[in-house]
């Protein structure tokens, strides 16, 4: 007798690599983004987080039992369908999917977000289904590719990636406005910037950066006419020598004008602000403890700090850029939340 031979096993391909199969029988797996039907045939685009897919059911082609299943599907429902991939230069990628074969996952209830109008409070109020459309897949994705171009060119450059704490026991800024926290038998901060430990890493390998949140707790919505400025201009510009006495305590002062500071922002275009914060930093200890006591800021915090100066001190320089903010610009965005996963703003702390 002859052996049967095992069923066949279908390959399961994501839709960004469905174009390379045109012409095979595949397995493909993915939520309903849209549906249409016309009688005896509907229409289905899957998304699975690497593309779309139209996929294209016939009464004939299905059981009776699957073509009912298909014909109860929602918009984002989860789905397996199996057919041929076929060359179709009208639809997402170029290639279809007839199908010969579905499997519904889970059935999803009406969803809340349909394509009419809706207030930023109720798209908010929902993030975390809003980001399921195109829109914000595609902010989501130019940050990511944002994110990747920072890092890369920070690697090339030779610079060392070194973290940097998140709770701290004091303001590295010299603000009172701070997010406190309990951590065990202590007060501890939330970090308002990585800067103060990086330039300890910095003494150890020299070229370093860090990569990391920032917890800001002003209650703040304005930009210190950065948008005014930065609205008469069609590139990017820098602005230098700010007042030593709106820069933090550890700026080094300008030689020919102790009244300045050495640094420098970089404000986008078109009315977007600061994305970049530099400067160099003091590298005096007596300067610097006597800045910190000007600030109101205890020494006992920052001796750590003061070490850098006590051991082998020299000038350096560094600065910060906003991924957020850098995003909003290069997107086109109107409001910065967009550019954020699942911001927190000043009253916004869900979901």
């Amino acid at each position: 007798m002859t052996a049967p031979s095992p069923p066949e096993v279908l390959p399961w391909v994501r839709i960004s690599d469905a174009p390379a199969h045109g012409g095979r029988t595949v397995e493909v797996r993915g939520w309903v983004s849209h549906l249409r039907s016309s009688g005896k045939i509907q229409f289905l685009v899957l998304r699975d987080g690497s593309g779309l897919l139209q996929c294209v059911a016939g009464i004939k082609d299905l059981t009776p039992e699957a073509w009912e299943a298909c014909s109860r599907l929602t918009q984002e429902s989860a789905v397996i369908v199996r057919g041929a991939l076929r060359s179709d230069p009208r639809s997402p990628g170029g290639v279809e999917l007839g199908i010969s074969s579905l499997e519904v996952i889970s059935g999803a209830e009406p969803f809340p977000i349909s394509p009419k109008e809706h207030g930023v409070d109720f798209l908010m109020d929902h993030r975390h289904l809003w980001l399921r459309s195109a829109r914000q897949q595609a902010i989501l994705r130019i940050r990511a590719e944002i994110i990747a171009a920072f890092r890369d060119c920070m690697d090339r450059e030779g610079f060392l990636l070194v973290d940097a704490p998140i709770f701290t026991p004091n303001a590295c800024e010299g603000t009172t406005t701070l997010f406190e926290t309990a951590y065990f038998d202590q007060k501890a901060y939330l970090t308002q910037s990585g800067q103060l430990y990086e330039e300890a890493a910095a003494m150890a390998f020299g070229r370093v950066y860090c990569f990391g949140p920032a917890f800001r707790a002003e209650k703040s919505k304005t930009r210190p006419d950065e948008t005014a400025l930065s609205s008469a201009f069609e590139t990017p510009i820098f602005v230098t020598n700010y007042p030593a006495a709106v820069k933090a305590f550890y700026m080094e002062p300008d030689p020919e004008d102790p009244r300045l500071s050495l640094s420098a922002d970089c404000l986008a275009p078109e009315g977007y602000g600061e994305i970049i914060g530099g400067g160099q930093r003091m590298v005096s200890l007596d300067l610097l403890t006597r800045r910190i006591e000007e600030h109101g800021l205890p020494q006992e915090a920052f001796e750590w700090y003061k070490d850098l100066r006590r051991y082998g001190s020299v000038p350096h320089s560094g600065f910060g850029i906003g991924v957020e903010r850098t995003l909003a610009w290069i997107a086109g965005l109107d409001h910065v939340r967009e550019s954020i996963p699942f911001p927190r703003m000043l009253y916004r702390l869900r979901p």
